[in-house]
């Protein structure tokens, strides 16, 4: 155990409220950006695409190409002219609009959206920012400076100033038709900024299980915004965070951001080995030792694993003192920081020691979830996949359209992004938030698990933790996302077979966990490791373990089964999968 005093305190400024009316903006289409000349378009447009983890095109670049020639020589080539331009204009970027993968960040030329069918595809197939100028003199001084005092000789609607302002009064009202305004006078990053931010908004959600008793899920856009919002949270109150290793160097924004009030904390080991009594007892001795009191604050900022840790600790010191998580992987995004269950691992076994304890916040930061590896997305998303095939069809087909958007890629060509591995961070962020929210509805309606509603969140557990538990003893650990992501294609199976769920959504269903899991399916216990590992499982009840179903999607049901039956499913699943894993998931 290492903890460490912080430094002077200072306070940031709040960040601005975002409109609610761009709240909704649908996070897997285009970002495309118009505005007249001299707006910034192709500035912003690269800033943008790099903080999105998106590629940037750039349509005039792209028409330039098409004709061979730059604009003005099309403008002014007898057989082409600017009607010849604007028709391959209208066309290329109907191509983009329509063209599935990966969403981008378009800038469009001025004259774009002059074509009325142009204008309503854009606003029915794109998220559309209008860069919007308070006066006209400000683009044209700016097109000055940046042509050397000679529009007229790159732009050919820009002969004069009188010419170039009634062109931008004309256009102007089909701008603000088409898009939400955004100033364009500040720097291009403060811009790309402020869009981002737009974008990436999503609205708090509160989990509420008494008048006493409540936790608010909030999203920031990236890690520098969620350090700056701690001061307002924290006040003058102690604090104890406990920080991941792998984010040690976190630690001196932490400090900048909290000040001399905070401790800093790391436990001895690491991930899932943390989860102890011992390591326990030594966050509750730091908070006795430093008379730590019910009015200060935990933070954990880290995995699953960290946050219920950090949870246990503040439930129990005290009776209660105030807890924010900070999640940094999808997984504990989706599931350990959200619905106050926490748990530490005793003599053995998983989560044997633990109560329910609500954190006050749970903050997610898009920055961080966007940096993940390949593995850690994909763990997420079996978690966000089985909760909206609980409870929210929209979000678990949005994750079937989206899937290799949401897994990272190489992107490094296509934006200059210092990481060459990145998911697309609206649609990433936006999943997190829609499967945490999905969560919360249910915690709230049974939070300490009396009525059984809860019980539906197990489904791919129960033959998952069988899995997981056998993997702790083979030569390579199966981690708990990749154990629930063959449990989950087990459950699938059971109610394609048995209870009528329909056979062509559960085979897709099934294949995505295959793709989730890495191409090819953990390792499958043997029948009889699997059958003694469910019979010990500490549900158990009369010989038979609960065991949620799906004969719907959003129709759960929860049945008992003998552990031999699970384990013939499994074994059923697993005879198919040795199929699929030969097949490309492209062919599904």
């Amino acid at each position: 155990m290492r903890f460490f005093p912080f430094g002077a305190h200072r306070t940031p400024p709040p960040a601005a409220p975002v409109p609610a009316r761009v709240l909704s903006l649908p996070p897997e289409r285009h970002v495309v950006l118009t505005g007249f000349m001299g707006a910034g378009k192709s500035s912003v447009g690269p800033l943008l695409s790099s903080l999105l983890r998106r590629s940037f095109l750039d349509l005039d670049s792209l028409l330039e190409r098409e004709f061979g020639q730059t604009i003005p020589q099309v403008f002014s080539a007898p057989l082409l002219g600017e009607e010849a331009f604007r028709l391959k204009e209208k066309e290329l970027l109907a191509k983009l609009l329509h063209a599935r993968g990966r969403p981008a960040v378009i800038a469009l030329g001025g004259g774009a959206i002059l074509n009325p069918q142009t204008r309503a595809s854009l606003q029915s197939q794109a998220n559309v920012f209008y860069l919007a100028a308070p006066v006209p003199g400000l683009l044209w001084d700016r097109l000055q400076k940046e042509d050397g005092g000679g529009p007229a000789a790159q732009r050919p609607l820009a002969r004069d100033r009188e010419a170039f302002t009634r062109l931008y009064r004309k256009r102007e009202p089909l701008y603000a038709e088409t898009g939400i305004p955004v100033d364009c006078s500040p720097a291009p990053e403060e811009v790309a900024q402020k869009i981002a931010g737009l974008l990436l908004a999503q609205k708090p959600e509160v989990l509420s299980v008494s008048s006493a008793e409540s936790s608010t899920l909030k999203t920031f856009r990236s890690r520098g915004e969620l350090l700056r919002a701690l001061p307002e949270l924290v006040g003058d109150r102690r604090s104890l965070v406990l920080l991941d290793h792998a984010l040690y160097a976190e630690r001196p924004l932490l400090e900048e951001a909290l000040g001399r009030r905070a401790l800093i904390y790391q436990t001895q080991a690491r991930g899932e080995a943390a989860k102890t009594l011992a390591e326990l007892e030594g966050i509750c001795a730091v908070l006795s030792q430093n008379s730590f009191d019910r009015s200060d604050w935990v933070i954990a900022r880290g995995g699953g694993s960290l946050s219920d840790l950090g949870a246990m600790a503040a439930g129990l010191f005290k009776r209660g003192l105030n807890l924010l998580l900070s999640p940094t992987t999808l997984l504990a995004s989706v599931d350990a920081a959200i619905g106050g269950k926490t748990a530490v691992n005793f003599q053995g076994g998983k989560n044997q020691l633990g109560l329910f304890y609500l954190p006050r916040e749970v903050w997610l930061d898009g920055e961080t979830l966007a940096s993940l590896n390949w593995t850690l997305v994909a763990e997420g998303l079996t978690e966000a996949f089985k909760t909206g095939l609980l409870l929210d069809g929209a979000l678990a087909e949005l994750i079937f359209q989206e899937i290799e958007s949401l897994l990272p890629v190489p992107t490094l060509a296509a934006t200059g992004s210092e990481d060459p591995w990145s998911s697309d961070l609206p649609l990433l962020l936006h999943v997190a938030h829609r499967s945490a929210t999905a969560k919360i509805k249910v915690a709230s309606q049974d939070f300490r698990e009396e009525k059984g509603i809860r019980d539906i969140l197990n489904l791919g557990h129960t033959y998952g933790h069988a899995v997981e538990s056998f993997g702790a003893l083979a030569p390579i650990r199966v981690s708990h996302g990749r154990a629930v992501s063959l449990g989950l294609a087990v459950a699938l199976g059971y109610s394609r077979k048995r209870l009528g769920l329909d056979p062509s959504f559960a085979l897709r269903a099934q294949k995505l966990c295959l793709r989730l899991a890495g191409g090819e399916f953990p390792p499958f216990p043997p029948p009889e490791y699997a059958f003694s590992l469910l019979a010990q499982d500490k549900k158990i009840r009369a010989g038979a373990l609960k065991f949620v179903v799906l004969p719907q999607v959003g129709a759960p049901q929860v049945i008992r089964l003998q552990p031999q039956e699970i384990v013939d499913a499994a074994q059923e699943v697993a005879a198919e999968a040795a199929d699929w894993a030969r097949t490309p998931y492209s062919a599904f």
